[in-house]
């Protein structure tokens, strides 16, 4: 019987958030990659990126951890679009991020996800 890995850390999240974004948006693979292709593609890149120290993950593992994230980080990014229609002449992109964390979140996604879909987020400048 194999034992469960350790759990999965903020830094690790944030990496296979960067990952899942950088393998699912790549112009030359395009979007309609085979799903057994498009999760070793995200496992390699993982292991190019992870955190020091962190825990060997596979493509399956990183499939099955990006499963219970995704709904929170869409939800986030979906905050995150709608802030951005409201956006105020001088603000930037980590005003809008603090006003959907104060105003809009109300508590509905945690701060881990909240933080790993911000770094996924374009930046606007």
């Amino acid at each position: 019987m194999s034992r469960r890995q350790e759990a999965w850390s903020k830094p690790e999240d944030v990496a296979l958030c960067i990952a899942v974004v950088t393998v699912g948006e790549d112009g030359a693979k395009g979007t309609n990659q085979e799903k057994g292709k498009l999760w070793e593609r995200v496992g390699e890149l993982y292991e190019s990126s992870k955190p020091t120290g962190a825990v060997v993950r596979t493509g399956g593992s990183c499939e099955a951890r990006w499963k219970k994230i995704s709904p929170a980080c869409m939800k986030w990014r979906q905050a995150l679009n709608k802030a951005a229609t409201i956006h105020k002449s001088g603000e930037n992109h980590l005003d809008e991020v603090a006003y959907q964390l104060k105003f809009k979140n109300k508590g509905r996604v945690k701060p881990r996800t909240a933080y790993a879909s911000a770094l996924c987020t374009p930046d606007p400048t």
